[in-house]
């Protein structure tokens, strides 16, 4: 249906900060990614349902990393309909249901996500949030955090702060819109050094 481009916090721990519909791949390499991973489904068998599959371009060529039998995770599945106009959700009750699905685009558009972070200490509030609703091209803004959560260091995706979704006309216009977005909202900390009992998690 799609390639997503991701973007890491690179290492250690390769925090995924972003992704991007389409890729910016080329022509070949979009070809070799999609026979690898071919190849790769047949083998296992997997011949019903979505997949996502993870890869890695390198002048070696496509590297697996991962696939799941299940849509991709972080948003993705919103992405792929912005950009391409194929609901992956639809397209999986409607397979299940036995009717004929159809992969085909029907527009030929941009989306991106980026994901907010923070300084280590509790929340005290967001600033930004509405004037970010309001940027041309902005689809969802959410906050992952509550007020009063303790944030740590970044080492998992479970301590991102929150992310924004837009769309484009092209890819660097959609990831220029997220990446503006996420840099207007503010969260503002408070460095406490006991925080025994704020909140925690999500």
């Amino acid at each position: 249906m799609a390639i997503t481009e991701k973007l890491t916090t690179g290492a250690p721990y390769f925090i995924e900060m972003g992704h991007a519909v389409p890729a910016r791949v080329s022509h070949e390499e979009k070809t070799a990614i999609f026979e690898e991973v071919q190849e790769l489904l047949d083998a296992v068998g997997h011949t019903f349902g979505p997949a996502h599959t993870e890869v890695k371009l390198s002048s070696k060529g496509v590297h697996i990393i991962e696939t799941q039998t299940r849509p991709g995770g972080d948003r993705i599945p919103m992405l792929v309909d912005i950009a391409t106009g194929c609901n992956i959700y639809k397209i999986m009750v409607e397979a299940a249901l036995g009717r004929p699905v159809d992969l085909t685009a029907t527009r030929s558009k941009a989306a991106a996500i980026r994901y907010v972070n923070a300084n280590i200490g509790m929340i005290e509030c967001f600033e930004g949030i509405e004037s970010v609703k309001a940027m041309a091209g902005i689809r969802e803004v959410r906050m992952l955090k509550e007020v009063g959560t303790y944030i740590t260091e970044l080492s998992s995706s479970l301590d991102r702060v929150g992310y924004v979704v837009a769309e484009g006309d092209t890819v660097e216009e959609a990831i220029n819109r997220a990446e503006a977005a996420s840099r207007r909202i503010n969260v503002v900390i408070n460095n406490v050094e006991n925080h025994h009992d704020v909140k925690g998690g999500i």
